[in-house]
């Protein structure tokens, strides 16, 4: 699991297991709304792009106050032991 900042308003985040991806963007999105809150700035925009990364980031298209989400890619889900699959298209 990691999760690091890329620039002032963008987090990465790669994870190995569902709890860990739940965990670990709650953080990061807790992290993002707290500067959103300082800084009166945009909304926080989750983005996946497989099944085991994704990006966190305060976007100037979302309003302030408001979490989207989105998906980037088409790929596997995850199985039921809840571990990410190595086979998903990225």
């Amino acid at each position: 699991m990691s999760l690091a900042w890329a620039d002032d308003k963008t987090i990465n985040v790669r994870v190995e297991t569902r709890n860990e991806m739940d965990r670990t963007l709650d953080e990061g999105v807790a992290a993002l709304r707290q500067l959103s809150i300082a800084t009166q700035g945009p909304g926080i925009l989750v983005t996946r792009r497989s099944p085991s990364e994704f990006t966190i980031e305060l976007h100037d298209s979302i309003p302030h106050g408001t979490t989207c989400e989105k998906q980037v890619w088409v790929g596997v889900p995850w199985k039921a032991d809840s571990t990410p699959t190595s086979s998903a298209t990225r």
